[in-house]
């Protein structure tokens, strides 16, 4: 199966984001000093473990509100 990225601006909050759809991805990230721009807060830790592209592993902050 091949993978496929599609690239857009979107809007959160009134905030416009460059946005990146991976359909092959299997989590989603966001940079806190956009969390912190949107008022944002990050309401627990992950039990996940992701592998970035250096090959290391990483628990990422889980949920946000």
């Amino acid at each position: 199966m091949r993978a496929t990225a599609l690239y857009c601006d979107a809007y959160i909050k009134n905030v416009k984001i460059p946005l990146i759809i991976d359909s092959s991805s299997a989590g989603c990230i966001i940079f806190i000093k956009l969390l912190k721009d949107l008022d944002m807060e990050i309401t627990g830790a992950s039990k996940t473990i992701m592998v970035n592209i250096n090959d290391e592993k990483r628990r990422p902050l889980r949920a946000v509100t």
